[in-house]
């Protein structure tokens, strides 16, 4: 048969019967809303724009022999009639659109067509900060005129006028509620990250009391071992991550730690946290190894229906809950510069896609090891760790980072001290029952709200925060709130800030690295303030926390550790992680470069 010359609404809506196809099936395939193939069928002369032409040549052209027959004889049951001008589409999406639908296999592009040909791809780029929204305008009407939706349409749909859709397009008018957000962005199909709301996963947390069984049998069973492998795991973090660390070449180990670090991810020396460049990209293809990959099943218990686990975060949840747990949305490292430029970029993942992939390495290690006498397991019995070929490949899997600081308090005269956290097991979803540096945390907004994107995508404010929470007792902001955190005016941020402008608070990052057991990535980094600053920011300083307790050679636990030649020593036989071994060995290697004035 021909070729379509031009295709209407007429013609789509003749495909589609042809096809067989329901109007959200042939939408889905065409890459476009449902409403979109609704309106072809009201009117059925409307010319679909540039792109959809070519998606509905490319469906008919891979459609097969009896469907490309049954849609000539429908098409040719009437004759076309006169089609109005078409909307024409921007020259180019705005930066975080997104595009999905057919590609024509073989495109013909015109000589001297421009950059116009373009205007049906996404071009993405990287940026330094995610989307906060202050596009919105752009968005909305890239996507709506790739729907093929005239401002009015467009505005039924979203049971709004079009005059307030029209100077929110042209950025007279700002949308700032998260649920208007996410109503235009489900109306027009658009992600809504990329209108800077993300999503509230709170919920995910929430334990479902029917999955757990009380009846004996091998659901009971099941759930009885995986928490005694749970509680094994966290009883022996610091030895088991030792352990680990064996599996691997030598080559591959932080000079004087048990930590891995890839080519390039160590700095010759270390880098003040505002040399740093942070970069986001909305690009990354999503992991390969997964929660749901077939070889973290070893590590899930059944569940009271008798099914597997899905996940090990829902079993987590569900038969041994810490008091902190929360599936926030969160930053995924997907790049490290090279130091003489340091750089970091990111995109977004969740805690509990990195927790579904880390703890299973930790629980699949730990139960080699109870299989193996207590003994070191073999690597042919730790399936799921052999499926991490390179364990340096950022792009793999998701790589949430935790941003572990080891704090110095700077005294020359007083002597140097620094401080130490024990993490509490039935506090912490991950590294309890150990002796770790403070603050630690992992790199997550605090806020859904879009205007808080920017905001927070920080690694400096990302510590600030754990200091307030860690230090100083304060509620931790639990990342679904709609509230912004003022740093330049709320306290104690206000005050961190300039003591760090002043030069009293100093933050270098030291490495970038794995911890072996569960191959989450973190960041060394060492915290260096001096004495009167510290006293004035800390003076409230609590013993305990919500995730543990500080430490302290004396009786004062806020007078900290010594930091000297003797406590070095008297640390190599404490229960202290791997992470933060790293930490205290880079900060006392290089104490003269971090504490020189």
């Amino acid at each position: 048969m021909d070729p379509v010359t031009e295709w209407t609404g007429r013609l789509a809506h003749a495909l589609r019967r042809a096809m067989r196809m329901s109007n959200p099936t042939f939408a889905e395939k065409l890459g476009v809303h449902a409403r979109t193939v609704d309106m072809w069928r009201a009117n059925s002369e409307r010319r679909p724009n540039p792109e959809i032409q070519q998606a509905l040549d490319t469906m008919l052209e891979r459609a097969d022999e009896t469907s490309r027959k049954r849609f000539e004889l429908i098409a040719g049951a009437e004759s076309p009639t006169a089609t109005p001008p078409v909307e024409s589409l921007p020259d180019e999406p705005p930066q975080n659109a997104t595009v999905s639908g057919p590609v024509p296999t073989h495109p013909t592009i015109s000589p001297g067509a421009g950059s116009d040909f373009l205007d049906w791809l996404r071009i993405s780029r990287t940026v330094s900060a995610p989307p906060d929204g202050s596009d919105l305008g752009e968005i909305l009407k890239w996507h709506r005129k790739r729907q093929d939706l005239t401002q009015k349409e467009a505005a039924e749909f979203l049971n709004t006028h079009q005059s307030t859709l029209s100077r929110i397009e042209n950025g007279t008018q700002q949308l700032t509620d998260v649920n208007e957000l996410r109503h235009f962005a489900r109306a027009l199909g658009i992600p809504p990250s990329q209108l800077g709301v993300l999503m509230d996963r709170s919920g995910d947390a929430i334990p479902d009391p029917t999955h757990v069984s009380h009846l004996p049998g091998p659901v009971k069973d099941s759930q009885d071992h995986w928490r005694l492998v749970r509680r094994e795991l966290n009883a022996n973090r610091a030895l088991l991550g030792h352990m680990a660390a064996d599996l691997y070449s030598s080559d591959n180990i932080l000079a004087g730690t048990a930590v891995l670090a890839g080519r390039g991810w160590v700095p010759p020396s270390p880098v003040m946290i505002d040399e740093i460049t942070m970069t986001w990209s909305d690009i990354a293809p999503p992991p390969s190894i997964t929660g749901g990959s077939p070889e973290t099943a070893r590590t899930l218990p059944l569940a009271a229906d008798g099914q597997v686990y899905s996940r090990y975060s829902r079993a987590l949840r569900d038969l041994a809950k810490p008091r902190l747990l929360d599936n926030r949305v969160s930053y995924r490292l997907i790049d490290v510069g090279q130091w003489a430029r340091p750089s970091l970029e990111f995109t977004y993942t969740s805690y509990f896609e990195t927790l579904d992939v880390g703890e299973p390495l930790g629980h699949e290690f730990a139960q080699a090891w109870m299989d193996a006498g207590r003994g070191m397991p073999r690597m042919a019995d730790l399936p799921l760790r052999q499926s991490i070929s390179d364990p340096f490949d950022l792009w793999a899997r998701p790589m949430l980072p935790s941003i572990n600081t080891l704090t110095i308090r700077r005294d020359p005269v007083g002597g140097h001290r620094f401080y130490m956290h024990l993490r509490d097991s039935s506090s912490v979803a991950s590294g309890g029952g150990i002796l770790h540096v403070s603050p630690a945390g992992a790199f997550q907004p605090a806020a859904i709200a879009p205007v808080h994107q920017r905001n927070d995508f920080s690694l400096w404010r990302n510590m600030q925060r754990e200091y307030a929470e860690e230090f100083l007792g304060q509620a931790e902001h639990d990342g679904n709130s709609t509230d912004p955190i003022h740093y330049e005016t709320d306290e104690p941020f206000a005050s961190f800030e300039r003591a760090r402008l002043s030069g009293d608070f100093r933050v270098y990052v030291c490495a970038v690295v794995l911890e072996p057991l569960t191959l989450w990535v973190e960041l060394i980094t060492i915290a260096v303030i001096s004495a009167p600053a510290f006293d004035e920011l800390f003076g409230d300083m609590v013993l305990v926390n919500d995730e543990g307790a500080f430490a302290s050679a004396e009786e004062r636990p806020t007078s900290g550790i010594p930091f000297t030649a003797d406590s070095m020593k008297r640390l190599e036989t404490a229960q202290l992680s791997p992470i933060a071994r790293a930490c205290i060995y880079q900060a006392w290697s290089r104490r003269h470069e971090l504490l020189s004035a």
